[in-house]
């Protein structure tokens, strides 16, 4: 909240107020799977009129590779993505 503009998407309520009229920051309040989570991240994007994507981050409970790849195909190239990883699972990178 210190000039950065940006967009959360989640299920759950955030800790800190968004107001609905902000133009840096926007919280979509919604379920992410994988058919809607490129829309929604559009969405969000447009609200708060970004141009690029610098930095996403993802926590989605082990499915993160599956929606890392659809954000890629469909365009967003994030200068950083940070992703939660989970070494005890093998290796899949090669979905990629």
């Amino acid at each position: 909240m210190r000039g950065w503009s940006g967009v959360w998407i989640g299920a759950t309520d955030l800790s800190v107020r968004i107001p609905a009229s902000s133009r840096k920051l926007q919280f979509e309040h919604e379920w992410v799977t994988l058919d809607n989570c490129t829309e929604i991240l559009r969405r969000g994007i447009q609200k708060i009129g970004a141009k690029i994507v610098n930095l996403i981050s993802m926590d989605l409970d082990g499915n993160d590779l599956f929606f890392v790849k659809s954000i890629l195909e469909q365009g967003f190239d994030p200068d950083v993505f940070i992703v939660e990883y989970n070494g005890k699972f093998l290796r899949r990178f090669d979905l990629l």
